[in-house]
């Protein structure tokens, strides 16, 4: 009476397995292409949209977008996705295995992997006013820094690279 459930669930973990080795395989070389076109089209638009669009903003935030934020793409698509994938393949093929068995284990299974999935939404909403205050202080610190770091020269004529730190420190 096991044996069709424990057939479904080798497959399934044979094919979670072939998914690992793919993302592994070609999941960083994707990221990293995908990171390079974002970013070209972000210049292209930055240069269609310069002047008129950039202004009153300052050099670091543009930098932040550029570089920070097109770098979340890698974690999304070698690291987040492929294991998204990968329970999710593994998981149907739990609950096919167990429903093959007894439906009502596949039903419990069904409902405590419903809940699971539902947490890290339920906890993003809750911290996605955190996160984009956050992403605009680093803009302001990442503006800072490249602020300073255009003008080091007067900061060291001036004396005012002891400031300069200060207050990259209190951001």
């Amino acid at each position: 009476r096991l044996t069709g459930g424990l057939a479904v669930l080798a497959l399934a973990v044979a094919a979670s397995a072939a998914g690992s080795w793919a993302s592994a395989h070609f999941g960083h070389a994707f990221a990293f292409r995908y990171q390079a076109d974002v970013r070209l089209v972000l210049y292209d638009g930055l240069e269609r949209g310069a002047p008129r669009e950039l202004q009153g903003r300052r050099t670091g935030d543009l930098a932040a977008v550029a570089m920070g934020d097109v770098d979340q793409l890698e974690l999304l698509f070698a690291h987040l996705a492929p294991g998204d994938l990968d329970a999710a393949v593994a998981g149907a093929g739990a609950l096919l295995a167990l429903g093959l068995i007894d439906v009502r284990f596949a039903l419990v299974a069904a409902v405590g992997m419903a809940l699971v999935a539902t947490l890290p939404v339920v906890l993003a909403r809750r911290t996605a006013r955190s996160g984009e205050r956050l992403r605009g202080e680093l803009g302001g610190l990442n503006a800072d820094v490249v602020d300073g770091i255009q003008g080091l020269r007067e900061l060291l004529v001036f004396r005012g690279v002891g400031a300069w730190q200060d207050r990259l420190a209190d951001r």
